[in-house]
């Protein structure tokens, strides 16, 4: 089992928690995740340059879209090899963010219970991350 820590998740709904780590653990990672009901809180946070992964709800109330909670995140995040992956019941909207490689997405929600999906979304995140994020025997990228 592949060893994956410092995963946040920033959603207000914790059933999504609770299904992103049912996908890492399903798919061979052992893991510690923080959740965090608000943007707020993960911004009060004083762990937040050690994640590697951090996963972003679209609308977490009071904030309803990206293009309000991504920029708090990024100017916390300062320089940090953080992988952000967007997520989002609506992919048909695109936000407009300004650039910024470590961000992925959006990707619909119900697409990362999809192996090949989550995998291809962990792959984007060991790069962007420099391979801090270590993927599992049969992830690797070719």
């Amino acid at each position: 089992m592949a060893r994956l820590e410092h995963v946040a998740i920033i959603d207000d709904d914790p059933a999504e928690a609770v299904i992103l780590e049912f996908m890492f653990e399903d798919n061979g990672y052992s893991l510690h995740c923080d959740r965090f009901a608000t943007v707020e809180a993960f911004l009060a946070s004083r762990r937040h340059t050690e994640y590697v992964l951090l996963f972003l709800d679209r609308r977490i109330p009071p904030i309803n879209q990206f293009e309000e909670s991504v920029p708090l995140i990024l100017e916390l995040l300062g320089n940090a090899n953080v992988a952000v992956v967007l997520m989002t019941a609506h992919t048909f909207e695109r936000p407009s963010l300004p650039p910024d490689s470590r961000l992925i997405g959006p990707i619909e929600k119900l697409s990362l219970i999809e192996p090949d999906t989550f995998d291809d979304v962990l792959q984007r995140a060991s790069i962007i991350t420099h391979g801090r994020i270590h993927l599992r025997v049969g992830a690797e990228s070719p």
